[in-house]
């Protein structure tokens, strides 16, 4: 029937005509059903998202641009693009064939169904069916979005405040079926279907669960908008009608896509900004919030979309540089020399001194201006002072990384490695913090030792656990590392949980280290670098090499089994940071064998 009943609080508009038959609910049925509602339908079909990433290709997707019924101060939004534009329904193919079980590519459909059919069944204690029940009607787009933050006013407490705004958007290609099949569903979940109305010729319908937790859908001809209220779908399709600045029409966020690709798989958006400020008003007159206000503000909006390639996958970012953003350039830094070549993980940034001396100034200039009661930032002004402010403490640092390697007795190491501005620098501070720690270490339960190694110092720094020190857990056991080794050798300084990983970067051949390495550096160079400002490296194949030996025994046969086999397929994962003239740039990539 054609129904233009207005909403109960009056506020229903005419709009085009829509065939708007209630979600009729057969009979409720007890049981688990409160993953339905209050954001239950959203997980369900965010599952759905993932087998449509390859079969969406197989129908054409007529739905509007999702960001075109956000308001243009939306916060976070996410969709995914799942027409596979240009290649990428290709290219998506040949990666997931690399995996055990999806090397037919003309199979590969049917078993992403079945994997979803699966998923959706266990998730909805087997009441609801994926590929009759919501395949039928998905159009292959969905989007997330937080369109405000939490707010609160006056004197109240934050349990008391507003909670946030969120919509989940997904493109319907057959409504009478996205009708019937929802009304199956809420039936079939036990959720109570409040009378239905109409608002700018879609069908909005109020569910609830026995415990007052609920949602509201608002069905149109070819969207389906899920939300906490009315008001806030009613909003969504006002934006939608041209009532209101919609997203898509931002020129914050459509400056911050610029430069992704056109034939992306989804895309990612985020004002940081707009969060930062959303968190000051959520905290009210919290001590937090002059936290909050004081911290730095380096980034503007950050956009971001995925891609795949034949043998990796690839997300790209992008973000406009804030007002206090530090003035980084990309170059080649020399520290992944001072790496052994074998390190599974590593991650480095360039100017890191720079970065902390810069943040922590900030900090210790907001203590200068706050109230007395700002305790936090008073507490950390007086350390720094004491320290001999920020750049003294750490401007004095270059480039900075963390590593964990294998050694020889098969067990993971881990530490720090740094390099100087200069090494006359780099010396002077380490004796100088040495020295204060031997002053403090009687009444703090530390002491220290040294060794030598390779020709140069190492200082072991006991954490005794006995007298209550840094190191000591509940009951007196050793909650921390109850050894730290420091040294320097010209302007590299290494810290190390225990002196194994300082030895082995003391005694590493520059032949031996990860910049040597071609297949390193082959992956900077395919993600970017190496002129850069940082990256982060996972080496997935030794990972999987040793993460077995490590296992308890109870555990190597379930990781053999059903972990091993997809490990074995990727080789490493590669993020490459970077900056180009008014933005910062990333690329990540997943790569396989």
């Amino acid at each position: 029937m054609i129904d233009e009943q207005p909403l109960p609080d009056g506020q229903g508009q005419a709009g085009p005509p829509v065939a708007t038959t209630p979600l009729v609910v057969a009979g409720r049925t007890r049981g688990s059903g409160r993953w339905l509602v209050a954001g239950g339908l959203t997980v369900l079909l965010i599952l759905a998202v993932a087998g449509f990433v390859v079969l969406a290709g197989q129908r054409t997707a007529g739905a509007p641009a999702t960001a075109g019924y956000l308001p243009a101060g939306t916060l976070v939004y996410l969709d995914a693009r799942l027409d596979l534009p240009g290649d990428q329904g290709q290219q998506v193919a040949d990666f997931l064939s690399r995996f055990p079980g999806l090397a037919d590519r003309a199979a590969l459909p049917a078993k992403l169904d079945d994997v979803l059919t699966r998923l959706v069944r266990s998730a909805s204690d087997g009441k609801v069916d994926y590929d009759s029940q919501i395949k039928p009607w998905f159009g292959g787009r969905v989007a997330l979005a937080l369109t405000s933050g939490p707010t609160t006013s006056g004197g109240q407490a934050p349990a008391e405040a507003t909670s946030a705004g969120a919509l989940a958007l997904f493109s319907v290609s057959d409504v009478t079926a996205a009708r019937s099949d929802l009304a199956a569903i809420a039936s079939a979940a036990g959720a109570t279907v409040g009378a239905p109305g109409t608002y700018r010729g879609a069908t909005l319908e109020t569910l609830t669960d026995g415990s007052g937790g609920g949602a509201v859908l608002g069905l149109s001809q070819d969207m389906l908008i899920v939300g906490p209220s009315a008001e806030a779908v009613k909003g969504a399709l006002d934006v939608h009608s041209g009532q209101g600045a919609s997203l898509a029409a931002s020129g914050t966020f459509t400056d911050a896509l610029t430069g992704l690709r056109a034939d992306r798989l989804g895309t990612v958006y985020v004002d940081v900004p707009g969060l930062t400020a959303a968190a000051q008003r959520a905290a009210g007159g919290s001590p937090q919030a002059s936290l909050l206000a004081s911290l730095p503000q380096p980034l503007g909006a950050v956009a971001g979309e995925l891609h795949a390639e034949s043998d990796r996958l690839v997300a790209s970012f992008r973000a406009a540089k804030g007002p206090d953003a530090p003035n980084l350039s990309a170059r080649t830094s020399d520290l992944a020399q001072h790496v052994p070549a074998g390190a599974i993980v590593y991650l480095e940034a360039h100017d890191a001194g720079q970065l902390l001396s810069q943040s922590l100034g900030q900090l210790s200039a907001a203590a200068g201006q706050g109230s007395a009661d700002d305790q936090q930032l008073q507490a950390l002004d007086g350390y720094l002072g004491f320290l001999g402010g920020p750049d003294a403490l750490v401007g004095w640092i270059k480039d900075a990384g963390a590593a964990v390697t294998w050694g020889a007795d098969g067990q993971p190491q881990a530490g720090l490695v740094a390099l100087a501005t200069d090494a006359d620098t780099a010396q002077a501070r380490l004796k100088q913090w040495l020295g204060l720690l031997s002053l403090a270490g009687s009444s703090s339960g530390v002491s220290t030792t040294q060794e030598q190694a390779s020709g140069v110092t190492i200082t072991i720094i006991h954490l005794d656990a006995g007298s209550g020190g840094p190191a000591a857990g509940a009951g007196g056991a050793a909650a921390l590392p109850t050894e730290l080794a420091v040294a320097a050798k010209g302007d590299l300084i290494v810290v190390g949980l225990g002196d194994a990983f300082v030895k082995q970067v003391l005694a590493l051949d520059p032949a031996g280290s990860l910049a040597s390495s071609e297949r390193f550096s082959a992956a900077l160079a395919a993600a970017g670098g190496p002129r850069d400002s940082g990256l982060t490296w996972i080496d997935v194949n030794a990972l999987d090499q040793h993460l077995a030996k490590v296992l308890p025994a109870g555990q190597r046969a379930e990781f053999e089994a059903q972990v091993k086999p997809y490990l074995d397929v990727i080789d490493h994962l590669i993020a490459v940071q970077s900056v180009d003239g008014s933005t910062f740039t990333g690329v990540v990539q997943l790569v396989t064998k």
